[in-house]
């Protein structure tokens, strides 16, 4: 009996640890996870040409067309939600692959991001504002903490979701579907993002420690490769192109007799690589000023990808569009915060306000001047100037009542 006791009492005292549960993972990534594991697709067909124009804008809510979609999600939606008031997010990227790396969660956030948006459309065409500005925050923050990955592609990702959700968000607010606790919700949310979103410079900066491992393992000679044979599929010496192996290696700055020398190919690499990290580090520096002055100076520094310089002609992303990118996704923050400061200034003192002075409106990013306000006879327009070279301005409008 004694001895029976005794196994109890420990068995009971291993109960009491087993009951106290583990903390909760900060991670949002295995939030993210989840959500994904519980995502429900549309069914092939009219389910998902619906759903995508939904979340392009092209189409309002359909509750025929859509709400079993978005009822198969109940616990993905749950799941994203509790994931994006997470403090970080590391989905855990394999660096020592480089260019290799899989980033299969990608597909999988645009894809929950389309269904949020849906989720979102569904609430307000319910009159639950409260809960589809929740939603779409979710889908906010899910950007941002993709955007964590730190490497350009997750950050253009991160960007075309924050657009959509930013879009469908303006086109409430503007349809006066907001009331003052929505829009004190928004003005919050929005004026805690940094401009820009995030540092897209630091992705820059891991492009650059990407292509130099994969360049280290080129210039290496105690690597029993030749380095032309390594470079052989990037610069495809074969011709596949239709070009001569000449051609090829004279548009990349590359000679022939360089190549075919592993010594000189090996000083020609390592060349290459100074220049092409100077490069990055310029645009990781641009990429960190405010986006009206970025602009000019990735164009410029988008002319060095054009040299006679490997590397740069094969691994440097393209500049301007990046920076175009950064800055329309902060034109849309800036609009966003400019439209919901509209909206309330209307809802306490019964007009239009004339101005944006003094209310802590982000300038806009193409110009570093306000944004434009107009009195339409729709309603109230703010408008940022919008891409260079003359493309259409990006703007919200406050309708009238």
């Amino acid at each position: 009996m004694h001895r029976i006791s005794a196994v109890f009492a420990v068995l009971v005292a291993a109960g009491a640890a087993w009951a106290e549960p583990p903390a909760a993972s900060s991670n949002a990534a295995l939030g993210y996870w989840r959500a994904f594991s519980a995502m429900n697709d549309p069914e092939e067909g009219r389910e998902t040409d619906d759903l995508e124009a939904l979340a392009s804008g092209r189409k309002a809510w359909d509750a025929a067309a859509l709400g079993k979609l978005v009822e198969r999600n109940v616990t993905a939606f749950e799941e994203l939600h509790r994931a994006s008031l997470k403090a970080s997010c590391d989905f855990g990227l394999d660096w020592d692959l480089g260019f290799s790396m899989l980033l299969p969660h990608l597909s999988k956030a645009r894809q929950l991001s389309k269904l949020n948006l849906a989720r979102a459309r569904m609430l307000a065409a319910e009159g639950q504002p409260a809960k589809a500005v929740e939603t779409w925050l979710d889908g906010v923050r899910m950007s941002v903490h993709l955007s964590a990955d730190g490497i350009l592609i997750s950050d253009l990702v991160a960007c075309a979701i924050f657009n959509a959700h930013a879009d469908a968000i303006a086109t409430f607010v503007g349809r006066g579907g907001a009331g003052p606790a929505e829009l004190a919700r928004l003005r919050e949310a929005f004026a805690a993002i940094p401009p820009g979103g995030w540092d897209w410079g630091a992705s820059v900066a891991n492009e650059k420690r990407c292509a130099s491992g994969l360049v280290a393992g080129c210039i290496d000679p105690s690597k029993a490769e030749s380095p032309a044979k390594m470079l052989a599929g990037l610069i495809n010496l074969d011709g596949a192109s239709g070009d001569s192996s000449e051609d090829v290696l004279e548009k990349m700055g590359l000679d022939l007799e360089t190549a075919r020398d592993a010594k000189k190919l090996r000083a020609y690499l390592g060349d290459c690589l100074r220049d092409y990290g100077a490069l990055m580090d310029d645009v990781a520096a641009a990429l960190r000023e405010p986006c009206w002055e970025a602009l000019p100076k990735l164009e410029k520094l988008g002319a060095r990808t054009d040299g006679k310089n490997l590397l740069t002609s094969l691994l440097a992303p393209a500049l301007s569009p990046i920076g175009q990118r950064r800055a329309e996704m902060e034109a849309r923050r800036a609009l966003l915060l400019a439209l919901v400061a509209a909206a309330e200034h209307r809802a306490q003192k019964g007009a239009d306000l004339a101005t944006l002075e003094g209310l802590g409106v982000p300038p806009d990013p193409f110009t570093g001047r306000p944004l434009i306000v107009v009195v339409e006879k729709d309603g109230l327009a703010i408008r940022s100037e919008g891409k260079q070279g003359g493309a259409s301005a990006l703007e919200v409008v406050l309708e009238r009542p």
